[in-house]
């Protein structure tokens, strides 16, 4: 039997759904997600409030027989009303899928559309590392992790990082989303899959709506390679631990290329505090500003700094040059630098 309601203010959702006639099942059209829909009883003089939101992928509408409604609220969609638009939920999962931020797209004030459920967490094994190419950690010579140098990747048979096939962020020569997503490992089975249907959104789809710094060329570029071992979780950049490590020293006024190649299976991410990054996506002067960039296992991602101001994290920072504030601030700021 349907669902019985009562008078008053009514939500109402139109779906895709299964019916079910006993001797097949075919796809159509349902209320609140069944066919027939719930039993709504009104009483007669009486004003009622049915909020309806079209869960379709194309306009809709509900007629009621026997009942007047206004033109624009009843009807044939394209004749007699525009119809029932449809809503769209932007939804971002956390990595841990801990928690999640939602958003409406709607073409009216008030609208919103189904909430999907948090997907569970990627568990990421040594396994998850063997399809890529050159990367088949099951027999990687000279890598004995039970007795290897924790600060060191030499010997790392068969990864050359600096030409590693379709992972050119500079040309961008894969396509965008997909099994073949630039900011993704190829062959690694590791680019996420969109919950209902939807399209995943990574880092190749951002575009600055307003760039922050104008277009020009880096004065330089520096390489990190994210080193470590994964079986006793310590890191390293290039090799070297951070205390053992030299600073990194930038000119106030330059713009740095930064290239990290991540020679790991976990996913780093690399930020500098206090000043902007601007992450290479092939868009030239439409590059996007960020924060922090996550680099993926397997990957190698290139951004851009504009030397503004201060900064430290990732290695030991020191900004030479400047207004003398900035000089002032440089050696503190700097020294709170840490390692990935």
């Amino acid at each position: 039997m349907p669902a019985m309601v009562l008078a008053g203010e009514y939500d109402l959702t139109v779906d895709r759904v299964k019916i079910d006639t006993g001797d097949f099942v075919k796809e159509g059209i349902g209320y609140n997600g069944a066919s027939p829909g719930p039993v709504m009883r009104f009483k007669e003089g009486e004003n009622v409030r049915i909020n309806v939101t079209n869960n379709l992928d194309e306009m809709t509408s509900i007629h009621w027989h026997g009942l007047i409604l206004p033109f624009n609220q009843d009807g044939v969609p394209g004749i007699s009303f525009p119809g029932i638009k449809q809503a769209y939920t932007i939804f971002a999962e956390s990595m841990g899928r801990s928690g999640y931020a939602r958003a409406t797209l709607a073409p009216e004030e008030g609208m919103e559309a189904a909430v999907p459920q948090l997907r569970d967490p990627a568990r990421l094994t040594m396994a998850d590392m063997s399809g890529m190419p050159g990367m088949d950690h099951g027999n990687m010579a000279g890598m004995d992790h039970g007795d290897m140098d924790m600060n060191s990747s030499e010997g790392m048979s068969g990864m050359d990082h600096s030409n590693m096939e379709g992972m050119d962020h500079g040309s961008m020569a894969m396509g965008k989303g997909g099994q073949s997503d630039p900011f993704y490992a190829k062959g690694s089975g590791l680019v996420p899959t969109a919950a209902n249907g939807g399209k995943f959104l990574s880092y190749a789809d951002l575009k600055a709506q307003d760039p922050l710094y104008e277009d020009r060329e880096p004065t330089r570029e520096i390489e990190l390679r994210l080193t470590g071992n994964m079986e006793r979780y310590t890191w390293s950049i290039n090799g070297v631990k951070y205390e053992d490590a030299d600073p990194i020293r930038l000119k106030y006024g330059e713009r740095v290329r930064f290239k990290f190649v991540n020679e790991t299976m976990m996913t780093h991410p690399m930020h500098l505090h206090g000043v902007w990054s601007i992450l290479d996506v092939g868009a030239d002067q439409w590059n996007p500003i960020k924060h922090t960039v996550s680099v993926q296992p397997g990957t190698t991602v290139y951004m851009e700094t504009e030397v503004d101001a201060p900064a430290g994290m990732f290695r030991k920072v020191i900004v030479e040059g400047g207004p003398e504030s900035t000089q002032a601030k440089t050696d503190v700021i700097a020294k709170d630098g840490g390692e990935v």
